[in-house]
């Protein structure tokens, strides 16, 4: 999958992309082989996403690429892959979990759109951003360390 780095919001996106996907976002780079080319259109597919109001029905394009033949979708900013609940759902889980409340009274509270989700669910959610939080906490470090100047403590 390659990431749709603009920032858009599940409407938006709809918007831009209701007569297809425009040639500026059109791919150049394959994901696979890394040929940089422009990659030809194959096709879209329906994905589902539950947002914190209502749920949508958005257009995925498919590109393939003219030197290898793999295929890769194109994704939005808003949802990872292989999921159907937008990013702005489990950042509300986080933000209630950091606030104290357990993942079962977050679950009996949710109130978003494909709901309602289980404990299970919310627990894979906060173990995988709280891993992606703690390694990003650690290339920060990495890239301040390289950055800063040495000090010549003795």
């Amino acid at each position: 999958m390659i990431l749709l780095e603009t920032p858009l919001t599940v409407q938006s996106y709809l918007e831009l992309f209701a007569d297809g996907c425009p040639e500026n976002l059109r791919p150049v780079e394959c994901p696979s082989c890394k040929a940089m080319r422009k990659l030809h259109r194959h096709g879209h597919y329906k994905r589902m996403v539950f947002t914190l109001e209502e749920a949508y029905s958005i257009p995925i394009f498919r590109f393939k690429c003219p030197i290898c033949g793999k295929t890769t979708g194109l994704l939005p900013p808003f949802i990872g892959e292989k999921e159907q609940t937008a990013w702005e759902v489990q950042e509300e889980v986080m933000r209630k979990q950091t606030k104290g409340q357990s993942l079962t009274q977050v679950a009996g509270e949710l109130t978003a759109a494909g709901g309602p989700y289980s404990e299970k669910s919310l627990w894979r959610w906060t173990t995988r951003w709280n891993r992606l939080l703690r390694d990003s906490g650690n290339i920060f470090w990495t890239q301040i360390l390289r950055v800063l100047p040495t000090s010549n403590c003795q």
